[in-house]
């Protein structure tokens, strides 16, 4: 992994745990642009590779020497690896789901009041009501210093950041693909 860039690890990530572990492309770079030690990431594998190995080795009496499916192992469960992986960089690998609608992940807004927490960065509900508030009561502030400076879209660029001049989201920063590559888009 030292030698992939961002595309690549995400290919192989992909094809080591299929779609099982819910982590999307976005998710996914955050997480590796966060990631102080990309060895994390290798160790991470390593384990999955000898659960799999472990789990395709245990054989019962009722399956007469039948090979276990690694997928559907307790000791192999895709799972597991997700969870290491949040319990590695929480803010990152699993953004928290909006309360209203399960479906929508929380969206990164950043505090624009004159107050002690400007500039900090929290979750909110990704759906506005008519007053522009986040539709449900979502609202958790991310660690101090949580989110990457230089952030890496799914292309595996670097990502640009700019101000929006649109009715209605004027003065809002957002970040998008700096080579126009791919659809990335985060408002924060």
């Amino acid at each position: 992994f030292r030698s992939m860039n961002l595309k690549e690890a995400f290919i192989v990530f992909e094809a080591t745990l299929g779609d099982k572990t819910g982590i999307t492309r976005e998710q996914f770079a955050v997480f590796w642009e966060s990631i102080e030690d990309k060895m994390t990431i290798e160790k991470l594998l390593a384990e999955r590779k000898e659960a799999e190995t472990v789990a395709g080795e245990l054989e019962t009496d009722q399956t007469k020497r039948r090979r276990v499916d690694p997928v559907q192992s307790p000791v192999a469960s895709s799972s597991t690896l997700a969870t290491t992986v949040a319990s590695v960089r929480p803010e990152y690998s699993r953004r928290p789901t909006c309360k209203c609608v399960e479906k929508y992940t929380a969206k990164v807004v950043k505090v624009k009041r004159e107050t002690v927490n400007k500039g900090r960065l929290f979750y909110m509900c990704p759906i506005k009501d008519k007053s522009g508030k986040g539709r449900c009561d979502l609202f958790i502030f991310l660690k101090n210093g949580a989110v990457p400076t230089q952030a890496i879209c799914l292309c595996g660029q670097p990502c640009v950041e700019k101000i929006s001049e649109k009715p209605g989201t004027v003065g809002q920063v957002y970040r998008m693909c700096g080579k126009n590559q791919c659809d990335f888009y985060e408002m924060y």
